[in-house]
C-alpha cells in the first residue's frame, strides 16, 4: 500500500513540471516612480520614492528594493534605495531602473530664508543716538533672501531700506522730549525697538510779586529739575540783589534778595536758566523782575523860641501832605515828615502871637530860606531847626540867594542863617516921634525924648551885636 502512495506522488509531480515548463512567463510592462513629496522645504528633509512595476500579465509588483536608484543631480538631492534627501535649494530628477525598464520624479528643495537681527533693540540717552543691527539670513543659501527695513516711528530712521542675504542697517533715533519713548522699526520681518530716555527739564516757579516797595525784601524761586540732573544756573547784573544760590543739578529753592532803596524807582532782573532740548521741548529761561518803588527820606524838624526881645513867640509850621506842628515848648520836637527821595519839602512858619514880627529867626539844615519858609530837598534823611519870631530881624542877604550861590559854587548850604538887618529903619522912627512930640505937652515932649534916647542906644547896641555876629 505504501508503494503504490509513493508511486502515485511520482507522477503528480511529473505532470506538474511538465504542464509548467509549457506556461509563457510575464514580462515588465511599465514602471511608475511616486514619491510622498514633489517639494522640500529644508535642507536634510527627506522623502519616501516607490517603484512600481506593471507586468505583461496585467499583474502589479513593488519593485522599489530591486529598482537602481539616481539623482541627476546629487548636488541638490540624493537617492539610496528609493529615500531621497534635499541637499540644495533646485531640482533633479530621481530615477528608478529595472532591467531595461526606468522612470523618474522631478523633485524640488525650495528653503526660504529665516532672518534674525542684533541686537533686537537699543537704549539712548534724551539726546538720540544711532545704532548698527546686523542681518543674518538662514540656512545659507536659502532664496528668497531679499529683505527690507522701515521705521514705524517718527524720530527713528533705517538706512538703507532693503538688501538681500546677510547685511547690516544703521538705525538712528532724533533726540527725545520729556517722556520717555520706544519707537520701533521693522528689519528683514523682525521687530528693533529703540528705548529713549526722557530729556532733562528744569522748570522756574518765581513766588510774590514784582513789584516791591522800597524796603529791602525777597521772593523765592522754586526750580523744579524733571529726569535729571541737568545744570542750571541764576545770575544777576544788579549789584543791590543778592542770590543764596546760582547754580545746581537737582531741584532747589532759590531766594532772591534786595536791599532797601536809598534813592529813585529802580529795576533789576534775575536770569534764571535751564538745558535746552529742541526740538521736542524747549526749557526757556526765565527771568525775575523786581520793581522797587523809590526810598523814603525822613524830615526831623525842630521849632524853638526866635528873638527874645519881644517873645515868647506862638506859630506854626506847615508842610507837604497836611503836616503842622506848633511851637509849645522849647524846643519843641514836631512829628517826623517822610516823603519819597528827591522830595522838595518846604516848610511855612506862621506867626500866630499877633505881633507882627518876622516869623523866623534863624534856622539849621535849610537848603534855601525866604522870609517864612525853609525849602529842603530830601537826598535822605535830614533835620532842620527853625526858630520862630524876631522883632528887630530880617533876611538879609537873601538865604534863597546865598543857597543859590552856594550850589553853584557846589558848596554846602549854611549851616545857620540868622539876624542880619535891623527893623524897622531908623528914619521911620525918627519922623514918627518927632509926629508925636509937637501934639503933647512940652514936658511931656521932654521925657518922650529922654526915652526915644534910652531906645536909640538900645538898637546900637542892637546894630553892634548884630554887626559881631555877621564878622
Amino acid at each position: 500500500m505504501r508503494f503504490r502512495l509513493g508511486v502515485l506522488t511520482v507522477v503528480v509531480l511529473l505532470l506538474a513540471a511538465a504542464c509548467s515548463s509549457t506556461r509563457p512567463t510575464a514580462s515588465l510592462a511599465s514602471l511608475v516612480v511616486s514619491c510622498d513629496a514633489s517639494r522640500l522645504t529644508s535642507f536634510g528633509q527627506q522623502a519616501h520614492c516607490t517603484a512600481r512595476a506593471t507586468l505583461s500579465n496585467g499583474q502589479t509588483e513593488d519593485r522599489t528594493s530591486a529598482a537602481q536608484w539616481s539623482s541627476s543631480d546629487s548636488s541638490k538631492l540624493t537617492v539610496a534605495g528609493g529615500l531621497v534627501t534635499a541637499v540644495a535649494i533646485g531640482s533633479a530628477d530621481v530615477t528608478a531602473r529595472v532591467d531595461a525598464t526606468s522612470a523618474k520624479q522631478t523633485m524640488t528643495v525650495d528653503v526660504g530664508c529665516t532672518f534674525a537681527v542684533s541686537p533686537p533693540s537699543a537704549a539712548f540717552g534724551a539726546a538720540g543716538g544711532s545704532q548698527v543691527v546686523s542681518i543674518s539670513a538662514s540656512p545659507a543659501g536659502c532664496e528668497p533672501s531679499t529683505w527690507t527695513a522701515l521705521s514705524n516711528s517718527a524720530g527713528l530712521t533705517v538706512s538703507p531700506a532693503q538688501g538681500s542675504g546677510s547685511g547690516s542697517v544703521t538705525v538712528t533715533a532724533a533726540a527725545n522730549g520729556s517722556q520717555s519713548q520706544a519707537r520701533t522699526a521693522t528689519i528683514a520681518g523682525q521687530t528693533f525697538t529703540a528705548n529713549l530716555n526722557a530729556a532733562c527739564t528744569v522748570t522756574f516757579q518765581p513766588a510774590g510779586s514784582d513789584n516791591a516797595g522800597p524796603g529791602a525784601g525777597d521772593r523765592d524761586v522754586a526750580v523744579i529739575v524733571n529726569n535729571g540732573p541737568c545744570r542750571w544756573t541764576a545770575a544777576t547784573s544788579d549789584h543791590w540783589i543778592t542770590l543764596s544760590q546760582t547754580e545746581g543739578t537737582s531741584s532747589a529753592t532759590v531766594r532772591v534778595s534786595y536791599a532797601q532803596n536809598p534813592g529813585g524807582d529802580r529795576n533789576g532782573a534775575v536770569t534764571f536758566s535751564g538745558p535746552a532740548c529742541d526740538p521736542t521741548c524747549r526749557n526757556g529761561g526765565t527771568t525775575v523782575v523786581i520793581r522797587q518803588g523809590r526810598g523814603m527820606a525822613r524830615l526831623s524838624l525842630t521849632l524853638t523860641q526866635g528873638e527874645s526881645l519881644s517873645g515868647p513867640h506862638a506859630g506854626v509850621a506847615t508842610g507837604p501832605n497836611g503836616f503842622s506842628c506848633t511851637l509849645r515848648d522849647d524846643p519843641t520836637m514836631c512829628s517826623p515828615i517822610d516823603v519819597p527821595v528827591g522830595t522838595l519839602v518846604t516848610i511855612v512858619i506862621t506867626l500866630t502871637d499877633g505881633t507882627g514880627d518876622n516869623p523866623i529867626f534863624r534856622t539849621t539844615g535849610c537848603d534855601s530860606r525866604g522870609g517864612n519858609s525853609c525849602a529842603v530837598t530830601m537826598s535822605g534823611d535830614r533835620a532842620v531847626t527853625i526858630g520862630i519870631g524876631c522883632a528887630v530881624c530880617g533876611v538879609d542877604p537873601s538865604p534863597s540867594d546865598a543857597s543859590a550861590s552856594a550850589s553853584a559854587s557846589g558848596s554846602a548850604p549854611e549851616a545857620e542863617q540868622g539876624v542880619v538887618r535891623i527893623w524897622p529903619p531908623q528914619h521911620v522912627t525918627d519922623d514918627r516921634l518927632r509926629a508925636e512930640e509937637a501934639e503933647r505937652h512940652p514936658v511931656a515932649a521932654v521925657a518922650e525924648r529922654e526915652e526915644l534916647a534910652r531906645m536909640q542906644a538900645m538898637l546900637a547896641d542892637v546894630r553892634q551885636a548884630v554887626g559881631r555876629r555877621r564878622e
